[in-house]
């Protein structure tokens, strides 16, 4: 699940990170499909499931 400082994504569908721009798109479900941008320095990417 992705972190970005201490807001959590957990109805994330997918994310991808642009090596070139440092880039992660993060798609989720929350209230409805979203999609949000942030600089990868921003963002803890974990393949650890948060309860």
């Amino acid at each position: 699940m992705p972190l970005v400082g201490d807001r959590a994504f957990p109805g994330t569908a997918w994310y991808k990170v642009d090596v070139q721009t440092g880039i992660v798109t993060i798609h989720y479900y929350e209230d409805g499909e979203k999609t949000e941008e942030f600089d990868i320095k921003e963002v803890e990417l974990s393949g650890v499931p948060v309860n």
